[in-house]
């Protein structure tokens, strides 16, 4: 092989390893999320920072899906105690 054609060859593996790159990342980077291998998004208390003051509630670090039932005042989540826990949960 001369020289040109090993440097087609290794801008087509590059571009190979490009595109593949650009197609997997958000579906990988989604599933590492729901199994908890990368960090929490924080994103969301900002937004609603904006609005009005976020309260963290002690002790509730894996609560989800929250609901106000107004006539009380009381606020229901579903919650899991542990993380561990919580990631057997999610389907592999």
């Amino acid at each position: 092989m001369s020289a040109l054609s090993h440097r087609n060859l290794l801008l087509l593996t590059a571009s190979l390893v490009a595109a593949a790159a650009a197609l997997l990342y958000r579906p990988i980077s989604l599933r590492l999320h729901v199994l908890g291998a990368i960090g929490r998004n924080n994103s969301v208390a900002a937004i609603y920072d904006a609005i009005q003051p976020v309260r963290r509630i002690p002790g509730t670090p894996f609560t989800e899906d929250l609901h106000l039932h107004e006539p009380s005042g009381l606020i229901f989540g579903a919650s899991e105690a542990e993380g561990p826990q919580r990631r057997l949960f999610f389907p592999p």
